[in-house]
């Protein structure tokens, strides 16, 4: 549905075309590409991410939309470029019901090729160059897209020509030849409930699953953050979180539909905090995305860099000595709260030195409804916890190719609107007195690991299927001196005296490392003779 009321008035100032000097200035390709400003404005109004990128360049054209190292774009060369490929992506097949897997590494490339997707009315499925072989044929194979954008190198390291879809190398001579030559390609008009990407989160069952996110819930919740963070296009957003985590979609989305700059960190400067301190002192950032776990990694290694942030903090719970240090030092922090299956976040709460002790993760965003239910979805009152169910627009399809799981994790919602649907977070939480949610623990063995989820059944099949080991565990410990929780692997039938026995656990680890992401590698694995009953 459109929006409505105040928050209309709020996005048609933001949406507006220019002034009419400025959008006939274009040159005739990006005239071709737009067509119909007003018409994308009213699709923007309804909720459509590739409208809203294309008429914030139609705004703000010679302002800097990326920087990323040495290469700066404009907004008007970032939506050429995108446009342009998206043409070479739509003569490939990629377009409404499809899904173009993205395997690039960091850099401005990977943002255009983003964009493109969008424009074709596909669904984009981010494939992180970094994740082992064995992980990226996985989700390949479980997500089957029709069409793979990468470059040589990835391709070559990752053995990405063999599969059953169709491989367009973006630094091949002969891709830069005709992306230069290729008409642009206008926005293709595509309904909200259809598919934006295709994020995997790791399975209870041994294998991740797809999560189907429409493209309505993205813009719903870009809006949404335009507005709750009061972003004017002055905003410097330092995007660090890899595009196969979904927090991802808020640091390289947000500024392009505000007029704000998006600053890529590469992948060195994510990895160490001593080149990202050194970016933040270069780059002069104004907002900054992480997990609670890359915070402490920066504020540890230069604590002044965080001085003047907007720090935004999610993806696993805020500690209170955390969130008193970022503020100390002069952030303004603002703690997230969402699953992948309700689109990236459902709750925002900013936090000043009264909440750092115990840090809240605020109310639900526009068109979110957060319920808190005991026995039988009763709903419970202030003060009682009970499990964490989300409801509203930012709802995804559910499980790409898993009609069980998703009917077992999105059920309807008691009292809800005809039709709809609630997500079971799996988390418990109550509600403050103050309207502000606080989560309390988990109702399963659910784990969050450097912010993404981990489901130890997936690591311990992927032990299980180890030729030394006979039967795994895998479990989250967390020492009272511990910032983070760590993973711990105890397996059983490797053989030989003690000590061969540890040689081979460490060596099981090491080749668990070829087969899965690191966040799903324990840091330790010990032998037993046999697991507890």
């Amino acid at each position: 549905p459109p929006l409505s009321g105040r928050r209309v008035q709020r996005h048609r100032e933001l949406l507006e075309p220019g002034a009419p000097g400025e959008v006939a200035g274009l040159d005739d390709d990006r005239a071709r590409a737009h067509l119909d400003l007003e018409a994308l404005v009213e699709r923007a109004l309804h909720r459509d991410l590739a409208a809203l990128a294309v008429v914030q360049a139609a705004r703000t054209p010679t302002r800097t939309a990326l920087v990323s190292g040495a290469d700066a774009l404009t907004y008007a060369e970032l939506d050429a470029r995108s446009a342009r490929l998206a043409r070479l992506l739509a003569d490939r097949g990629a377009g409404p019901g499809t899904l173009v897997g993205v395997g690039l590494p960091r850099g401005a490339d990977l943002l255009a090729t983003l964009l493109a997707v969008g424009r074709t009315g596909a669904a984009y499925l981010p494939v992180d160059p970094d994740f082992p072989p064995d992980r990226v044929r996985l989700l390949l194979e479980d997500a089957a897209p029709a069409l793979l954008v990468t470059d040589r190198a990835t391709a070559a390291a990752r053995s990405l020509h063999a599969g059953p879809y169709t491989t367009l190398l973006l630094d091949d001579p002969a891709t830069a030849r005709a992306a230069a030559d290729a008409d642009p390609l206008a926005p293709r008009p595509v309904p909200g409930d259809a598919p934006a990407y295709v994020i995997h989160t790791s399975g209870s069952t041994g294998r991740p699953k797809g999560v189907v996110v429409t493209r309505a819930a993205v813009a719903n919740f870009l809006l949404c953050l335009a507005d709750t963070l009061e972003c004017d296009g002055s905003e410097r957003l330092l995007a660090v979180t890899t595009v196969g985590f979904d927090i991802a979609v808020l640091e390289l989305f947000l500024p392009l539909i505000t007029g704000g700059t998006v600053i890529l960190a590469d992948r060195e400067q994510v990895r160490d905090p001593a080149l990202l301190a050194g970016l933040i002192d270069t780059a002069r950032p104004t907002v900054m995305q992480a997990t609670p776990s890359l915070w402490r990694t920066l504020l540890d290694a230069r604590p002044e860099a965080v001085n003047g942030l907007r720090a935004l903090a999610g993806g696993e719970a805020l500690a209170p000595d955390l969130a008193r240090r970022l503020i100390d030092h002069g952030a303004s922090l603002v703690n997230l709260y969402g699953p992948t299956e309700t689109t990236i976040w459902s709750t925002a709460g900013a936090l000043d030195a009264a909440d750092a002790g115990a840090p809240h993760i605020g109310a639900p965003l526009w068109n979110t409804r957060a319920l808190v239910l005991g026995r039988g979805l009763a709903p419970l009152p202030p003060g009682i916890t009970g499990e964490l169910y989300l409801a509203g627009d930012g709802l995804a399809q559910g499980y790409l190719g898993r009609p069980g799981q998703t009917a077992e994790r999105f059920t309807a919602e008691p009292g809800g609107p005809p039709g709809s649907r609630m997500y079971r977070t799996g988390d418990l939480a109550r509600l403050r007195p103050d309207g502000t949610l606080e989560i309390v623990g988990r109702a399963d063995h659910q784990v969050k690991i450097r912010g993404h989820r981990v489901e130890p059944g997936e690591v311990a099949a992927a032990l299980r299927a180890h030729p030394a080991v006979e039967d795994a565990a895998v479990v989250a410990h967390q020492g009272p001196d511990d910032p983070a929780p760590r993973l711990v692997a105890y397996l059983t039938g490797l053989t030989g005296p003690a000590g061969t026995r540890a040689a081979t656990a460490a060596r099981v680890r090491v080749e668990l490392r070829a087969r899965l992401p690191g966040h799903l590698v324990p840091d330790l694995c010990v032998p037993l003779d046999a697991l507890p009953l």
